[in-house]
């Protein structure tokens, strides 16, 4: 599985293997018909975004997602590992998880909001 993490609009898309192969096939096309030749999957997704996106490959086993807008990469959890992060970050706020879920629409609000914009998640 790939994941991009879009900076402009703060979205996270995932690929499996087959639609992200089509994908790299329309890209670099649409690169090769303005006379760009590569088929390095980093350097596609940076010259199809420019310096607004992140791709990375989903360690196998994984299901959550974060993307860290201090260091501009990709934080990847199990849902054991996942459980300590996330009260972590609850932590900051002085209030419990059932308490931030009535304020916010979900999780990933609730993360985006509490680490001012340096961290965004997403489930897998």
């Amino acid at each position: 599985m790939i994941v991009i993490f879009d900076v402009a609009d703060a979205s996270f898309q995932f690929y499996n293997e087959k639609e992200w192969i089509e994908t790299l096939d329309v890209w670099s096309q649409e690169l090769a018909e303005d006379g760009i030749e590569t088929d390095d999957m980093y350097e596609i997704v940076d010259l199809i975004f420019g310096e607004e996106a992140y791709v990375e490959h989903v360690p196998e086993g994984y299901q959550h997602v974060f993307f860290n807008m201090d260091i501009d990469d990709f934080e990847f959890y199990r849902d054991y590992q996942f459980k300590d992060a996330i009260n972590e970050i609850i932590w900051q706020t002085g209030k419990s998880l059932e308490d931030l879920l009535e304020e916010y629409d979900d999780l990933a609000a609730i993360v985006q909001d509490v680490t001012n914009g340096d961290l965004y998640y997403e489930a897998i």
